[in-house]
């Protein structure tokens, strides 16, 4: 069995700590993705560059997409008429040096001499090799991890060994590499024999916008609290756009129809995009609400709002490398269901949370519902949890780690940035019932 790493790893500040930024630029990056987008990589890198920015860590993010669409097809047709005539079979492009070549050539010239942290590990050798570049990684899983139960016949053994061996070089040539969790983190020490005095594990904050969010915090938190304690039956959330059956949304499903036939009286609301066969075959059943997608980024209060009036949220993954919804879950301070999977453990607030086993049946989903339903002392704790850690999944708390060993700062904050991020922060905390029994006196 492997060895889960603390949280903690990595050398100590004093001891990783270099010389002060000298002027050298810090750029973020994220492979095929432009972090300047909030809807990139589930927001993740947007909101990272963002809250650096405030703090004086990061300066910005360089687009990486393709050169251009005619480039980048005529390298893919390339790569398959490689393969095609050399071994026989297609595809695995994505996969390739040529692939990674591709989206770094443009941005190579502005990354002399400066300080990258790349998103995700596609690096080709020019990059890794290259000792101009100070780069770092900040990474939510590792490709063993990624293609751990990818079956595709365009990713063969020989292709596989080739992105392991590229990716152990990449990490080798790192300064640092920036785990979302302690199970990525494990990966990288255990899989590809890297000193774990040189890996760290800082947890995303929330993808939120830090304006939006002060308004709902200041103006309907506590009030969203207070309806919890009061809910006579389960209200319960799902919100997530891809992978159906990765995410475990068919085994909720189930789980809560077989809570409904075993006297169960909640209902389960679900957010996202999904095929129209799939919410055609669950159309029947009138405890179960396809609620249709929302953009968080154009409709932020909204989103919040509709998340937040809630019991609970739910999160059965089969395979998960962390759960970026489960920040905003706790952040909007929501106890939550989750299976023990991947980098979930450190994404939910453990606390606030009912951690199921990977292979949890709906059976034993259904079970727990109905269990958090009845049992109100249950409900009232793990709730009063959640609200009591809901600050820990805001951005400031994880930058506040980032920067113990980040060597790269320069002390002068984006004040106008800093301030928007920093409000809810500061706000004091409204003061909540002690009890459901205050709540219902009011």
């Amino acid at each position: 069995m492997r060895e889960t790493l603390p949280l903690t790893v990595g050398s100590p500040a004093l001891e990783v700590n270099g010389p002060p930024n000298t002027g050298r630029k810090r750029y973020i990056v994220c492979p095929f993705e432009d972090a300047n987008d909030p809807e990139s990589w589930s927001g993740t890198p947007y909101y990272f560059l963002r809250a650096c920015k405030a703090e004086g860590l990061l300066d910005e993010a360089l687009p990486m997409l393709a050169q251009d669409d005619v480039g980048r097809l005529t390298g893919k047709v390339l790569w398959n008429l490689k393969r095609a005539l050399t071994e026989g079979r297609l595809g695995g492009y994505w996969y390739s040096e040529r692939s990674f070549e591709d989206v770094w050539a443009p941005i190579l010239p502005r990354l002399e001499d400066a300080v990258a942290i790349c998103c995700a590990c596609p690096m080709p050798l020019s990059v890794s090799r290259n000792r101009k570049i100070t780069k770092w990684l900040f990474i939510d899983q590792t490709s063993r991890q990624s293609l751990e139960d990818n079956c595709s016949s365009a990713v063969d053994a020989r292709l596989r060994n080739m992105l392991y061996s590229r990716e152990t070089g990449a990490y080798q040539m790192c300064e640092g590499i920036i785990a979302h969790s302690r199970w990525a983190a494990s990966s990288v020490v255990a899989d590809y024999e890297i000193s774990r005095d040189k890996v760290y594990v800082v947890v995303p904050g929330a993808n939120l916008d830090p304006a939006a969010y002060d308004v709902w915090h200041r103006n309907e938190a506590a009030s969203a609290f207070i309806r919890r304690l009061q809910s006579p039956v389960l209200r319960v959330v799902f919100c997530g756009h891809d992978d159906f059956y990765r995410k475990g949304l068919d085994r909720l499903i189930e789980g809560v129809s077989w809570a409904k036939a075993n006297g169960f009286r909640g209902r389960l609301s679900i957010y996202g995009r999904f095929p129209e066969a799939v919410t055609r075959s669950y159309s029947t059943m009138n405890n179960i609400e396809f609620a249709g997608s929302i953009n968080k980024e154009k409709e932020p209060i909204r989103f919040m709002q509709l998340l937040a009036d809630n019991d609970v949220a739910c999160l059965v993954s089969r395979k998960e490398a962390g759960g970026t919804v489960l920040r905003e879950f706790a952040a909007l301070g929501l106890p939550t269901i989750v299976t023990r999977v991947g980098g979930i453990p450190d994404h939910a607030i453990e606390s606030a949370s009912i951690m199921l086993p990977q292979a949890v049946t709906p059976e034993g989903i259904g079970e727990t519902l109905l269990k958090l339903e009845s049992d109100h002392c249950l409900r009232e704790r793990l709730q009063r949890a959640a609200w009591d850690a809901h600050e820990t999944a805001l951005w400031p708390a994880s930058i506040s780690k980032f920067r113990t060993f980040w060597p790269y700062q320069s002390g002068e904050a984006d004040k106008r940035t800093g301030a928007a991020m920093h409000l809810t922060h500061r706000a004091p905390r409204e003061r909540l019932p002690l009890s459901l029994h205050e709540s219902n006196d009011r």
